[in-house]
């Protein structure tokens, strides 16, 4: 027997008002202003675009609990406002990631950031 567990993947249930992870108990972002939300809390809450101008490489380090919105927001804004030979690195962990389905449903709320 392997001394290692498999990934235990995200449970989720789509409702109206956005992706409920039954793991937690808990949604993953507003349906209606997830984006909104992630520039906030996440971009300014943490001062990243003031930050990161003054970089030649930034690091972003997350514990997750999300679909990648955080990373997609992000590195949409890196793009528009880093120094054009910057570099990002982005690194998230997560307990409970989504199924590549799952994700890709997650994700395609946003085609916006489908080019990130």
């Amino acid at each position: 027997m392997s001394q290692y567990q498999p990934v235990r993947t995200a449970d989720i249930d789509w409702r109206e008002e956005g992706p409920l992870c039954r793991n937690h108990g808990d949604i993953y972002y507003s349906a209606d202003g997830g984006r909104q939300e992630t520039r906030f809390v996440f971009l300014q809450g943490n001062h990243l675009p003031e930050r990161w101008r003054t970089s030649q490489r930034f690091t972003i380090a997350e514990t997750g609990f999300g679909t990648g919105l955080n990373f997609l927001v992000t590195a949409a804004a890196w793009l528009e406002q880093a120094p054009a030979q910057a570099g990002l690195h982005f690194i998230s962990v997560e307990s409970t990631p989504l199924q590549l389905a799952d994700l890709k449903r997650a994700q395609g709320r946003w085609p916006q950031l489908k080019a990130v």
